[in-house]
């Protein structure tokens, strides 16, 4: 790719990126020159359609920002429940902290044309380094402080309880955004069970085990890059002098940069064919998205207080 032509490519993905009026330029096909620059028709509408599909799942599932919020409520709603159940027994209980689950890239219906490409990677090495540091920060001064069986014994008897009667806290979820989470997902896909879109995922596949990973969709490969880690429950402290974490880390990366590499094709070819229609659901749904919209706005500004 000439030095031009890289900045042309390049100034077409920031400026679909930076627009926050998504809502009227996704249902509006535009032809992007910059200085003599033109792109080509397939690649504006893969540009503009997936920046859409971006927008979407921020605005239905809210930005990982919101979405860790959620999960942050939800979990020291059910931890405050337990603490105050344990001290009603004569026990102190320290809360846990939130595993931060959600904060990664959602990836609609498993679809392999969908999942982010390389810049982002699966996002497995943070997820269990989360998890790994919240086991590290689970650390109960109530139970550690006990210094006979006994105790400790009579803390399990009514710990155990405490759990099964804690509330189940459901996360945080928009009124709406189910309807529009089942449509958006249908219409995805069967643009990738299109005829042509199917020979695409099947080079996919091909391409990937040529490469030395035996995996024909997105869904396998994240399954066989988390395999390759250690278990988290272990904490922190433990997992990070782990070889087996250094190499799982490597191994994401270099996965991603492969993976990057054999699905450009069949994500470009998706999201160009599936832009018109993204465009018409947002039309069709405007009203409806913005209300979701608006919802994980107030959630957090609500979260934040």
């Amino acid at each position: 790719m000439s030095d031009r032509s890289r900045f042309c490519a390049n100034w077409v993905t920031e400026h679909m990126l930076r627009s926050t009026a998504f809502l009227v330029t996704a249902a509006t096909v535009v032809t992007v020159v910059v200085g003599g620059c033109a792109t080509t028709p397939d690649v504006d509408a893969a540009t503009q359609g997936a920046a859409t599909y971006r927008e979407l799942v921020d605005a239905l599932y809210g930005t990982a920002e919101e979405r860790l919020a959620a999960e942050a409520g939800s979990s020291a709603v059910l931890q405050q429940s337990i603490v105050d159940c344990m001290s009603g027994m004569g026990f102190s209980y320290t809360a846990a902290a939130s595993e931060q689950l959600t904060g990664g890239p959602i990836v609609l219906g498993d679809l392999t044309s969908l999942a982010p490409l390389g810049e982002h990677g699966f996002g497995i090495t943070s997820f269990k380094q989360n998890v790994a540091k919240a086991a590290d920060a689970r650390s109960n001064t109530g139970y550690t402080a006990l210094r006979t069986e006994a105790d400790r014994a009579a803390y399990g008897a009514a710990l155990g309880p405490c759990i099964t009667a804690a509330p189940d806290v459901a996360t945080f979820v928009p009124d709406g955004q189910g309807e529009l989470s089942s449509e958006l997902e249908k219409l995805l896909g069967d643009q990738e069970k299109s005829p042509s879109a199917a020979v695409k995922l099947t080079a996919y596949g091909d391409c990937m085990t040529k490469a030395g990973y035996p995996v024909r969709d997105f869904l396998e490969l994240y399954q066989l890059v988390e395999s390759r880690f250690p278990d988290p429950g272990a904490g922190w402290k433990v997992m990070e002098s782990d070889v087996r974490w250094t190499a799982a880390v490597a191994f994401e990366r270099t996965a991603a940069d492969v993976d990057s590499g054999c699905r450009s094709d069949l994500h470009t070819h998706v999201m160009s064919a599936v832009q018109p229609e993204l465009a018409r659901f947002v039309e069709r749904h405007a009203a409806a998205i913005a209300k979701v919209r608006r919802q994980w706005s107030e959630y957090r500004a609500t979260a934040a207080k």
